[in-house]
């Protein structure tokens, strides 16, 4: 199973915008990475229990650039 287009969304609002280094603070992204882990180990869990997980790939990787295609709360 591969989950992907993982958003920093609590609640459904977008917690954090904008480019690390230029309008997001290292603090900041790092946050926002762990909401996307957190979210998509949500989806997983959501989809089959994270209970029956035997192990997390190595391919794990967080991209970085420009968000190209936003939800409709992500300004």
């Amino acid at each position: 199973m591969y989950t992907f287009g993982q958003l920093p969304l609590v609640d459904g609002v977008c917690t954090t915008v904008g480019e690390l280094g230029e309008t997001v603070t290292v603090d900041q992204g790092a946050d926002a990475a762990r909401l996307c882990t957190l979210n998509g180990s949500a989806a997983v869990h959501a989809l089959v229990g994270l209970d029956t997980l035997v192990r997390v790939g190595p391919d794990h990787r967080i991209a970085s650039g420009t968000l190209h295609s936003r939800p409709p709360d992500c300004p």
